[in-house]
């Protein structure tokens, strides 16, 4: 079996902060142990099938594709109540 980390250690090795790695936790992302109400662990051998993967899609996509896919554009907002 391999070593169990806490989010601490995960998020050190996807140099990321706890929050996102819960976030990748609550959405599937990446496979984890929840043993008590606030407390998970996530397999070594979990993490590096996780970074397989990202890592594998990173080099597939291409850069600009990638950038597009991620930008969001809005609308100006209006100010209620003003005319123009």
């Amino acid at each position: 079996m391999s070593r169990m980390l806490d989010l601490a250690e995960v998020a050190e090795r996807l140099n990321c902060c706890q929050k996102t790695v819960r976030t990748k936790i609550a959405t599937g992302e990446l496979a984890a142990y929840k043993l008590s109400k606030r407390m998970w662990r996530v397999s070594e051998d979990d993490l590096e099938g996780y970074l397989r993967i990202f890592r594998s899609t990173e080099r597939s996509t291409p850069r600009s594709t990638h950038a597009s896919k991620t930008l969001r554009h809005f609308p100006p907002i209006s100010k209620a109540g003003k005319s123009a």
